[in-house]
């Protein structure tokens, strides 16, 4: 096998940093277990993220019952579901109750109707953006570069001209480098960072490996078959200008 190149700097501190994270193929990282290490790589904790998986099982048991459906059919965090629910139908209850006052008081009013509380666009929050979010400003920082804005799940945006659609013939990706999975022009699914790479596939970090359904979030090592990706960024380009050490880096 023909030796591989040797990495630029900025490469070999993120993947050196993000192995000394997760050191073996089976490393993770949990929101419930790991909170303090969790919270440094994601900005978010096992509370926070608790918090959010609640509204939003609310806003999709709202959507149910507006519809005249079972609201448990919405329900993701299942911990909490129960209590998801009720804040549902308190909050309808007392958008009905407002309603009903006002219309007492003015000829004016409308008259309640639920499905204008509907958000067709609730989502299903994990971490893998802001896992790459954190790895960005660590990595900036570490390189004495100034912190800039990084649209963490729109690769293809935040990347700019270091942004390749895969597959491109001219180059691959390496280690170091951030890819999107999904679809070009359509949804976007997921993101993460390759830490090697043999052929067609990739050792990588990722978070979001968890999510509601499990009652935590976590970071992980996990396999990629690259033609699974949509694209990557070229942290060589993205980092351009990147000074840090890696005196340290074995």
């Amino acid at each position: 096998m023909d030796a591989q190149p040797a990495l630029s700097s900025v490469r070999t501190w993120i993947s050196s940093e993000l192995k000394k994270l997760l050191p073996a193929d089976t490393s993770e990282i949990r929101s419930d277990t790991n909170g303090v290490v969790f919270q440094d790589w994601t900005g978010m904790t096992q509370n926070g993220l608790e918090s959010i998986w609640v509204n939003e099982d609310m806003q999709r048991a709202i959507n149910l019952i507006a519809a005249g459906k079972d609201p448990n059919g919405g329900v993701k965090f299942k911990k909490r579901g129960a209590y998801a629910i009720q804040k549902a139908k308190d909050l309808i209850e007392a958008r009905r109750k407002s309603a009903e006052d006002a219309l007492k008081v003015s000829s004016g009013g409308a008259a309640f109707d639920v499905k204008k509380l509907v958000n067709a666009r609730v989502g299903t929050t994990t971490t893998c953006n802001a896992f790459l979010g954190v790895v960005v400003r660590k990595t900036l920082a570490a390189g004495g570069l100034a912190n800039r804005t990084f649209h963490s799940f729109d690769l293809p945006k935040a990347g700019g001209t270091a942004w390749n659609w895969y597959p491109t013939p001219e180059k691959s990706p390496k280690p170091g480098d951030f890819f999107q999975v999904g679809t070009r022009g359509g949804t976007y699914l997921h993101v993460g960072i390759i830490l090697d790479v043999n052929d067609i596939i990739w050792s990588t970090a990722e978070a979001g490996q968890g999510g509601p359904g499990s009652g935590y979030d976590a970071i992980k090592r996990k396999t990629k078959v690259s033609g699974n990706i949509m694209g990557w960024i070229d942290v060589d380009a993205f980092f351009d200008g990147w000074k840090g050490s890696i005196a340290d880096v074995k």
